[in-house]
């Protein structure tokens, strides 16, 4: 089962992602209501996260854009909570409404509800035992069930990739995302982290097998 997830903030764009990946779902992402419409129509989502307060198209319009293209159920996920917002949402066409802050257990409870209503089945759980366990809460990191030393910038690169995980994400992205649209050009000290995070991540730093290099384009996390 395909899910796009509609976020702006990235570290919740991450946890969402990772969190629904480990449940055996298939992720797509985008940052705002345009690249929504965009990836619906190139990946037939069966069931959308959305949310409202995004800028440039926000959720309201977006789903109104959506609602002519597919009709993949719609989850609207948000800080605004009050009575009239909820009922406007559902009012647009979207199928359940969550209230930010949302736990994960929840979301994926939310989420498997709606794809049933809907007429599909959610994934049965994946394992959940990886070699990598990223925790987005306590920024920490296990391999093989060992704790991971990462600085805060190591880090935010390794979640970036992860949240993104199957998709080869250019070096501007990383620098933009990572570190601040003032860094879009400074490839070599991507490529210095990069080399950092492999040597901490990777069995075999010499030839990775988590973040891989896209030639041209930039990296990809598997």
């Amino acid at each position: 089962m395909r899910i796009l997830i509609v976020e702006d903030d990235v570290t919740l764009q991450a946890l969402m992602s990772i969190y629904l990946r480990g449940r055996g779902y298939e992720i797509s992402i985008a940052s705002g209501g345009c690249e929504a419409v965009d990836r619906a129509r190139e990946n037939a989502p069966d069931l959308i996260l959305l949310d409202v307060m995004m800028p440039g198209m926000d959720g309201w319009e977006a789903i109104t854009e959506l609602r002519r293209i597919t009709k993949a159920p719609v989850l609207f996920l948000t800080a605004l909570g009050s009575e009239e917002q909820v009922v406007r949402g559902l009012e647009l066409g979207a199928d359940d409404y969550l209230r930010k802050p949302v736990g994960m257990k929840e979301l994926a409870a939310r989420v498997a509800a709606v794809l049933r209503r809907a007429g599909g089945e959610p994934p049965d759980a994946a394992e959940e035992s990886s070699a990598l366990q990223i925790d987005l809460a306590s920024h920490t990191l296990r391999r093989n069930g060992k704790l991971v030393h990462l600085t805060p910038t190591e880090f935010r690169l390794l979640a970036y990739l992860a949240a993104h995980a199957g998709r080869a994400v250019t070096h501007r992205e990383l620098l933009c995302e990572v570190w601040g649209p003032e860094y879009a050009e400074d490839t070599a000290s991507l490529q210095v982290y990069i080399r950092y995070l492999r040597e901490k991540v990777e069995p075999d730093p010499k030839h990775p097998t988590h973040i891989l290099t896209e030639w041209g384009i930039g990296y990809k996390f598997t």
